[in-house]
């Protein structure tokens, strides 16, 4: 069997991360969809950074623009949140470079990590904006993404390279409502530093549909926002050469920015394999794992799931692997 890389599902500050944050979960029959799931999302991961980093950039052009400031001293924008005087752009990216010329910015990362992040990122991303916020482009205009073919990013240890010269990387404004944006690629590429042999690269496409809730996209008003999320992903993910997976959200993921950004609150999503079974009959039972989410109990920040795969459901208030039907 290929080897399956060992993956962690971070909680970071990406809208799109998906997270199960119980820490009762054990290995049970649902364990190897779980292993499923986790792969996948960490590819969705991988492969929505590139609109993580743009929707930063419209975050941060978004408040110069609403305070009167010009873009060559973005490093002097400053917000108060939460009692705090916030450094926008610092916050945002940290130390990378930030340059524009005719609409089209570099974003130029070297190893740094932003103040909102837990992880690094190495190279060029090169969003070309048309000169237009992401709230101003008109019903099928977008933004387009190129960078550099080994673009660097390190995740709890673990390195990863994405090609961003060959796919196409685009962020298009839909229908007439203001604040709702499609992220779409395909033929992306992904890939872990090994220390030996040749490593498996990944063949992904996706199309996500982003929905902001909220006044604006500035600073403030984009943390105080709840966001919702659908769409369709596929192909080979991180670590397979020889099995095709599908994700898709059943319903629309809900996630709230004042949390971390990271956390689902509702929603269900859905990775199914069907290949997987045939190859291997042994390590996978079931070709398809769905998570459910919800609303938690233990304060505004805080969510329950529940993960079903074949019979078997685990349910994360209780840390319980039971069977039966969905």
């Amino acid at each position: 069997m290929k080897k399956i890389i060992p993956l962690v599902v971070l909680s970071l500050s990406v809208l799109f991360s998906s997270c199960l944050k119980n820490s009762s979960y054990k290995p049970s029959p649902i364990a190897p969809g779980f292993s499923m799931y986790q792969n996948v999302q960490m590819q969705q991961l991988l492969s929505l950074d590139a609109a993580n980093v743009a929707f930063r950039l419209n975050i941060l052009l978004t408040t110069a623009e609403e305070q009167g400031i010009g873009y060559d001293k973005l490093n002097t924008l400053s917000v108060e949140y939460d009692g705090t005087t916030v450094n926008v752009a610092n916050r945002l990216f940290g130390s990378a470079g930030l340059s524009e010329e005719n609409g089209v910015w570099t974003l130029t990362f070297t190893g740094n990590t932003s103040p909102s992040e837990s992880y690094t990122r190495s190279g060029k991303l090169i969003i070309d904006t048309k000169n237009k916020l992401l709230s101003e482009l008109s019903n099928g205009e977008a933004w387009s993404i190129t960078g550099d073919k080994d673009f660097m990013t390190m995740m709890g240890g673990a390195v990863f390279y994405s090609d961003y010269q060959s796919p196409t990387y685009q962020i298009t404004h839909m229908d007439d409502y203001a604040f709702r944006w499609m992220v779409s690629t395909s033929g992306f590429t992904t890939y872990q530093s090994m220390n030996t042999g040749t490593p498996v690269k990944s063949n992904w496409m996706l199309s996500m549909s982003i929905t902001q809730n909220g006044a604006s996209q500035s600073y403030v008003d984009a943390r105080k926002s709840t966001y919702t999320v659908s769409g369709q992903a596929s192909g080979k993910p991180l670590g397979w050469s020889d099995v095709d997976f599908d994700y898709e959200t059943v319903t629309a993921l809900q996630y709230k920015a004042s949390c971390g950004g990271s956390l689902i609150t509702g929603g269900k999503e859905t990775v199914s394999a069907p290949s997987l079974v045939v190859s291997y009959p042994n390590s996978f039972p079931y070709s398809s794992v769905s998570v459910q989410w919800g609303e938690g109990t233990n304060g505004e920040c805080s969510n329950v799931y529940k993960i079903f795969y074949g019979p078997y459901t685990y349910d994360s208030t209780t840390g319980q692997t039971t069977s039966g039907v969905e």
